[in-house]
């Protein structure tokens, strides 16, 4: 997890793959952005990301994140 100084929170699953604890991250930390590894050889399916991002995101949805980066500035 890391905490920017404006309270932006992102949360990096480093090279885990799919894990129920990941609700309990949602539940402490609350992060805007959760980055997860997707490879499906050592790391995590496309599958398996999806359901990450569900268990990360509040409503259980996957795109339910509070706050996304514009793409265009």
């Amino acid at each position: 997890m890391i905490e920017f100084a404006n309270g932006m929170r992102i949360y990096h699953a480093g090279d885990t793959n799919v894990f129920g604890d990941m609700a309990i991250i949602r539940e402490l930390y609350a992060p805007d952005i959760a980055m997860i590894p997707i490879g499906d050889h050592y790391t995590t399916s496309l599958r398996e990301a999806a359901y990450a991002c569900k268990l990360e995101a509040e409503d259980g949805r996957s795109h339910a994140f509070r706050n996304f980066p514009d793409p265009n500035g």
